[in-house]
C-alpha cells in the first residue's frame, strides 16, 4: 500500500458528497451554496481525496453521509481541484485521522454550535465562499445511487 502524503498538492481533486436537501436542490436541480457550510463548531467542510479513494470510494463515503430516516438523501458529488479551492481564499488540508482519504476545506469562519447565527460579517463572508466555490465546482448526480460502485461519467473538475 503506499504511503500518501499529507500534503495536499495543487492538482489533486477534492471530492464532496451531495444529500438533497443539504447539498442539492432538487426542485432547482442544482448544487446549493450550504453545500459548502462548516460543521457547526467547526470551519471546515469534509470532503475526499480522490487520488487516495477513487470514484468507488469516493462514492462510498458520500452515501455513508447519507440518512434516508432524516430525509437526508445521497445524490451524488461534487469535484473541484485544490489549486481553485485555495484561489477562492480558503485551503484544503488532509484529515486522515477520520479516515485514509479524508480531508477539509478550511474557511477560517466557524458555525456557532450553540444555535445563535454567526455574525452579519461571517454570515456574508461564508455565503461568498459559498458561491466562489459553486463557481469551480462540477457537479456529477449519481445514475444508479443504488450501486455500491460508481457508472457514472469521470469525476473530474472543471478545466
Amino acid at each position: 500500500m503506499p504511503e500518501w502524503p499529507l500534503e495536499v498538492e495543487n492538482e489533486e481533486i477534492i471530492v464532496r458528497g451531495l444529500c438533497s436537501p443539504y447539498h442539492w436542490s432538487v426542485s432547482k436541480n442544482k448544487l446549493k451554496p450550504e453545500a459548502f457550510e462548516p460543521t457547526p463548531g467547526t470551519d471546515e467542510v469534509s470532503v475526499m481525496r480522490y487520488v487516495i479513494l477513487n470514484a468507488n470510494g469516493c462514492k462510498e463515503k458520500a452515501k455513508a453521509i447519507a440518512d434516508p430516516s432524516e430525509n437526508k438523501i445521497y445524490q451524488g458529488v461534487a469535484c473541484l481541484r485544490a489549486s481553485a479551492i485555495r484561489s477562492a481564499g480558503v485551503d484544503v488540508v488532509d484529515s486522515r485521522i477520520e479516515y485514509l482519504g479524508h480531508a477539509d476545506i478550511k474557511l477560517g469562519i466557524s458555525r456557532p454550535t450553540n444555535g445563535d447565527p454567526p455574525s452579519p460579517q461571517d454570515v456574508k463572508r461564508l455565503r461568498q465562499i459559498g458561491k466562489d466555490l459553486l463557481k469551480i465546482t462540477k457537479t456529477y448526480l449519481d445514475p444508479n445511487p443504488a450501486s455500491e460502485t460508481w457508472s457514472g461519467e469521470s469525476m473530474l473538475p472543471p478545466n
